[in-house]
């Protein structure tokens, strides 16, 4: 036990020696408001490796360290103790960064309080850090432990992990093209006078019309009518490959199936996969300039292209998750400022498809809009909404752990309905900017997803995660190779080898499943999935009809 009076005017027996542990107490030195600044970032990069780039990470962790250092010296300025300025540095520190997590643990009705709870007990803390007379060497050496202890724990999953997904790389040895993973042959050429551009627009978590009818209750035969009009092929009976965007784009984009043997599967591989693509590189082989119009999202970020539209810097979704851990979660206007950074996001999508319809010269754009996916900021109409609680992207059972299925399907259905004036009008501003009909693909990585259980196969509804939209605007040479249940894979497979001259055989249609922590542990559920809603699913999966429907999307706001 600690005394009361400091050691050294403490006067030892005559008959004993002096006792150096005092001594050596005195130099124990604290560390623990660094380490414990920096463990709620180490926990969370532990908890979504396999989903997060490192370099995601790395603007975060310095901003921890940062406020630890500059929260512990400013304390000292006013307490005069390096030890006691520690202490109520750290523990303001643990009450910043574990307000979200609190606030998820109560119940709604006791959140008002809990601000008020943090705050009177720091400052018990605070007044008995102060008025002790104690050195607190012993409690300094118990906090630095225990703040090594959490740090280190966390720092050996992210190693263990960074192991287990070690990169391999997927080009062979000498530097082979990205194309071979597709097993292309390259053929370089000199672009046609009349060369179509090519548009893949993808639209995230866009269901398929007969799940979006299934499971949500809605009609979407108005577009799918428009899209025909302009002369579009639906797939009507199209399945996702993967039911995880990373997964999606870099395996439609490589045009081949993932191997997590062969293949650097890393957050950071994935997306090095979509962004210098075996696609990419055989357009650009035939002329296109590579353009990106980018949503937002590390996992589509692309670097190999000529031109970047919607680049605009903000939070990436490491640090917006960093932010929701801390107390600045219930600042309604930081949550504000968030969620109209997202419909920016999502806005300038479509308003940069135009932009890039009227850059000169043949072109191959690549498009990501993160919509219909969550978080669901815009009603039927464009108009803004903010959803309650804090910002996430959270979908399927993460999302309905903290609203109800009807939000759910009030809040999709709203923002199915504004997305889809949004493709139309981009679509009709591409046709009338180009001079050559343009090929575009127009689909959905994955399914709407509000039945995925990110724990469970078992639990996961796998007719709605894996039933995408999937529509295209191309030749009839191509059209005529196209068939209902087409999934991505086999998209450029048939556009490249019938206007390209790239021999790419179709492959076999699949889908694989695999849970958010073990992303590349891939299941065959393609026999789990029938390829269209049959009369026994009707049967089984009532819908909220129309009227529930209309009642469910009144008064989005």
């Amino acid at each position: 036990m600690e005394s009361d009076v400091e050691p050294s005017l403490k006067s030892p027996p005559l008959s004993a020696p002096v006792a150096e542990a005092p001594q050596k107490n005195r130099r124990t030195i604290p560390f623990h408001p660094v380490l414990l600044a920096l463990y709620p970032v180490m926990a969370l990069l532990s908890r979504n490796f396999t989903q997060t780039p490192i370099q995601q990470s790395l603007r975060t962790f310095g901003i921890a360290a940062a406020v630890g250092m500059g929260l512990w010296a400013v304390i000292l300025i006013f307490v005069h103790n390096l030890r006691k300025a520690a202490i109520l540095a750290s523990t303001a520190i643990l009450l910043v960064f574990t307000y979200g997590h609190i606030l998820n643990l109560t119940p709604e009705s006791v959140h008002p309080i809990v601000g008020p709870i943090c705050v009177l007990l720091l400052i018990a803390v605070a007044a008995a850090t102060i008025k002790t007379r104690q050195p607190l060497f012993d409690t300094t050496a118990a906090l630095n432990l225990m703040a090594f202890t959490l740090t280190g724990m966390s720092a050996y999953t992210i190693v263990d992990q960074a192991r287990h997904h070690h990169p391999q790389i997927v080009r062979a040895g000498a530097g082979a093209p990205v194309a071979a993973v597709a097993g292309v042959h390259r053929k370089l050429g000199v672009p046609e006078k009349k060369a179509p551009d090519v548009y893949y627009i993808v639209l995230d978590a866009y269901g398929r019309a007969d799940r979006l009818q299934q499971f949500f209750g809605y009609d979407n035969s108005a577009f799918i009518a428009e899209l025909k009009k302009r002369g579009f092929y639906v797939a009507e009976n199209s399945g996702a490959n993967y039911d995880q965007t990373p997964l999606c784009l870099s395996s439609c984009l490589s045009m081949a199936y993932l191997d997590a043997k062969s293949m650097d599967l890393s957050p950071e591989g994935l997306r090095k996969l979509t962004d210098d693509s075996a696609v990419a590189q055989i357009l650009q082989d035939h002329g296109r300039h590579y353009i990106n119009v980018w949503s937002g999202l590390e996992v589509s970020r692309v670097e190999t292209a000529e031109t970047v539209l919607n680049n605009n810097a903000d939070l990436n979704a490491f640090e917006k998750q960093a932010l929701e851990m801390s107390v600045m979660v219930r600042s309604k206007k930081i949550q504000h400022s968030l969620y109209d950074t997202h419909r920016t996001r999502i806005n300038g999508v479509f308003d940069c498809l135009t932009k890039a319809a009227e850059l000169p010269g043949p072109k191959f754009v690549f498009a990501h809009a993160l919509s219909p996916h969550p978080p669901f900021v815009f009603g039927p109409s464009g108009e803004s909404v903010d959803p309650a609680g804090t910002y996430s992207l959270a979908d399927g059972s993460w999302l309905l752990a903290n609203i109800s299925q009807q939000d759910y399907i009030r809040g999709y259905t709203g923002q199915l309905q504004y997305v889809n004036k949004r493709v139309l009008q981009a679509i009709d501003s591409i046709l009338a900017k180009s001079k050559v009909r343009p090929i575009i693909i127009l689909q959905g990585d994955h399914g709407s997803r509000m039945t995925v259980d990110w724990d469970s196969q078992k639990r996961t509804d796998l007719r709605e995660a894996f039933s995408i939209f999937n529509a295209y605007l191309v030749p009839d040479s191509v059209r005529e190779k196209l068939y209902p249940t087409i999934s991505p894979v086999n998209s450029f497979r048939v556009v490249l080898s019938t206007l390209f001259d790239v021999k790419l055989p179709l492959l076999k249609d699949k889908s694989y499943y695999s849970t958010a922590e073990h992303m590349d542990r891939f299941s065959d559920v393609t026999d789990l999935i029938p390829n269209a809603t049959g009369p026994e699913e009707k049967a089984e999966h009532a819908t909220p009809g129309n009227a529930a429907l209309d009642a469910a999307t009144h008064g989005i706001h």
